[in-house]
């Protein structure tokens, strides 16, 4: 008989398995087996893609003529990587929005009734139909049946629609704020994929654009207002904030393959949840990346849910011609072999699945359409936690849709029930992490099982029945912990911690008080210290009162990080101290972050400080002493994952760390003397990223 640890029943097992089982008593401690699935004859036998559509924005401003030329540089180079045999459209928008095909397909905001109310667009089944129709009529088949969308004549190969990239002609204005109607564009590239749910189509919607929605659905800004602060959204002075983040927050659902109705619902009622819904396996879904260009906000603040809900990239930079744009850009690599990732996790008894820190979105729970509905609430936590707002905490699950699978680090949070735990005794609980996803080399279905097995408290005790219980009430509670907190990892704690704040900021619309959720962080990092840290007073026999106050307290080896980390978090401006900076930055950062690695997060987090020493990088204190101690012409490099500074010390230039522009230094190596730091940078410290920094500086002593 074999036991199975999730539902809790004993099976048969044919006779060759149980002697090959009889070699071991042990149950693997992590154990993963891939299952391909046989195809199912009675889905489309069309491919499933994936197309790419790109989404360009024409407009270029008068002053600024070289934009638009990097513009099309930067899509000539993404195109081209691509397969050969994708499938790849192309839509461009400024104050209209272009479907090109073989017939071209214009639509504008005077399409809808003068007054329209676009925050309603998403639950208008006759404006979506209208748009459909208009695109079947210049179809070459039959689009409203979702067949041969890829035969459409909208969708040609890499090598053809580079000519119609090369056509593109710039809308040419002298505002910064001019009618650009980005919403606009992506629900009609929305719609238009959205369309081919009878053929399973996997796609990828590639935004390129240089500033705001200004006007349409998604508007982030009035073009004669300014665009809006992170006071203005915290004090409701945002007037367009709320619906723009909900519009395409929407749409992110759309991509995962929920219907317009559903994802309306689930997005503008306060009483919508997308577990209420099951998603088609036939259901088209797309992945949102975008790429934009501007010195202004251009709205990535309520856009981001785009992404992250997807899976998708985010590029932010200040210019199409900036050499970190293109080194991003082409970091990015369209060849994906594992697409349309669905994540399933199932736990034993004693343990309940909470919720993910990571990119993507909730699916209906795997127990909703079952018989082991009864096991709904037992396996699935319905704790609300301070960490959590009620809008995150309405999607009960242990599904979830990851889109494409990159390589991004997630996080899935469980409740521990300690009274199943000691009732029963239970040494060890389980875990298993299903990943289903469509493998498109071997254009089949794919189901990978991961089997966890992790020890509770319980496991320290010697095994035997009698003996167990004397030894159960000789250890103390103290005992337990000990043995709990001898493998706690203030790394993995630090950013836990950080996600689930970002978390909580980002799923309340932007109205979460930032100084409210770094009260939350030092709450939460003093009561751990205090519980677990075995933080206690200790008496000083000295009379020095300065000696009294460092010997005060002493704290557990294990947690003596965590007081640095929360140091550098509460007072990071990428993160969570966000004065002087826009919401677009905060945007790009929270995204960037919710995908690191825990080594990545705590660079993020606290940055390190190296000094260039005859050719070897090493590490110093994150202080102005390093600096100040150091002799005149030695070489410092400040990374801070996000940012690189290279500077060369000077005592007529001490601590000049200001971000300057020497792009031509750090990219075309127009300077001899720095070359070789820049050799280290590229060779010892982004060798080991895997996100390229939005900015390398190069901080040069003044001319003597």
């Amino acid at each position: 008989m074999i036991w199975c640890p999730f539902c809790q029943k004993k099976f048969p097992l044919p006779e060759d398995a149980q002697c090959a089982s009889s070699q071991t008593k042990d149950v693997p401690k992590e154990e993963s087996i891939d299952y391909v699935l046989p195809s199912d004859i009675s889905l489309p036998i069309d491919t499933r893609g994936p197309a790419f559509l790109y989404i360009v924005d024409l407009y270029q401003h008068i002053e600024c003529p070289e934009e638009f030329s990097a513009l099309k540089d930067r899509l000539r180079e993404s195109i081209s990587r691509l397969p050969s045999l994708a499938s790849v459209g192309l839509l461009t928008f400024s104050k209209d929005v272009t479907l090109h095909g073989e017939k071209d397909v214009i639509f504008t905001i005077n399409d809808f009734p003068p007054g329209y109310d676009f925050s309603s667009i998403l639950g208008d089944k006759p404006a979506i139909a209208k748009i459909l129709l208009r695109i079947a009529d210049s179809s070459n088949t039959n689009i409203l049946k979702g067949l041969k969308l890829l035969q459409s004549g909208f969708f040609k190969n890499p090598t053809d629609i580079l000519e119609d990239i090369e056509q593109l002609k710039p809308e040419l204005t002298r505002s910064f704020k001019p009618e650009r109607a980005s919403g606009l564009a992506l629900f009609v590239a929305s719609s238009f994929l959205n369309c081919a749910s009878s053929t399973l189509l996997l796609g990828k919607i590639k935004l390129f654009s240089s500033g705001p929605c200004t006007i349409g659905p998604g508007k982030v800004v009035d073009p004669s207002e300014s665009i809006r602060t992170h006071d203005d959204i915290a004090n409701l002075k945002a007037p367009h904030f709320v619906k723009a983040a909900k519009f395409y927050r929407a749409i992110s659902f759309v991509g995962c393959g929920y219907t317009f109705d559903q994802a309306n619902t689930a997005a503008f009622t306060s009483g919508g949840s997308l577990t209420n819904y099951s998603v088609k396996p036939t259901a088209s879904k797309f992945t949102f990346d975008l790429y934009f260009g501007s010195l202004d906000q251009v709205g990535l603040y309520e856009m981001c849910s785009l992404s992250s809900g997807t899976s998708g990239i985010v590029i932010f930079s200040d210019s199409f011609t900036r050499q970190s744009f293109k080194n991003k850009l082409e970091a990015v690599s369209d060849t994906i072999s594992s697409q349309d990732c669905i994540l399933t996790v199932q736990t034993s008894p004693g343990l309940k699945v909470s919720y993910t820190l990571c990119y993507g979105t909730p699916y209906q729970s795997s127990f909703q359409s079952s018989h082991l509905m009864q096991f709904h609430h037992e396996r699935i936590s319905d704790t609300i936690s301070g960490f959590e707002s009620l809008m995150k905490k309405r999607h009960f699950t242990n599904r979830w849709y990851l889109g494409d699978l990159r390589d991004h680090v997630g996080c899935v949070l469980f409740e521990v029930d300690p009274s199943y735990i000691t009732r029963t005794k239970a040494k060890n609980v389980f875990v298993q992490f299903q990943l289903d996803y469509w493998d498109s080399k071997l254009e089949r279905r794919v189901i990978r099982t991961t089997t966890l097995q992790k020890p509770t408290t319980m496991s320290i005790f010697a095994s035997g029945s009698g003996k167990e219980d004397k030894i159960l009430h000789k250890i103390n509670e103290s005992a337990r912990q000990k043995a709990l907190l001898a493998n706690f990892n203030p790394e993995t704690w630090i950013t836990i911690l950080t996600r689930l704040l970002i978390s909580k900021i980002d799923t309340t619309l932007g109205f979460e008080s930032f100084e409210e959720v770094i009260e939350l962080m030092d709450v939460t990092l003093m009561k751990l210290t205090k519980f677990f840290g075995v933080m206690k007073e200790e008496a000083s026999a000295s009379n020095n009162p300065f000696e009294k106050l460092k010997a005060l307290y002493s704290i557990d080896e294990n947690f003596k990080k965590l007081p640095i980390f929360a140091y550098y978090l509460r007072k990071n401006p990428q993160l969570v101290s966000i004065f002087n900076s826009s919401p677009d930055e905060t945007a790009y950062f929270h995204h960037i972050f919710m995908g690191l690695s825990t080594e990545e997060a705590c660079i993020m987090i606290q940055p390190r400080l190296y000094e260039v020493i005859e050719g070897q990088r090493i590490e110093k204190p994150l202080e102005t002493t390093s600096v100040l101690k150091a002799k005149d012409g030695s070489c410092f490099i400040l990374d801070s994952f996000q940012t690189i500074i290279l500077y060369l010390h000077s005592d007529k230039n001490r601590l000049k760390l200001h971000s300057s522009d020497n792009d031509d230094i750090v990219y075309e190596r127009k300077n001899e003397q720095v070359n070789k730091f820049i050799d280290i940078i590229n060779d010892e410290i982004l060798q080991q990223q895997r996100t390229f920094p939005s900015k390398i500086s190069y901080v040069s002593p003044p001319a003597t």
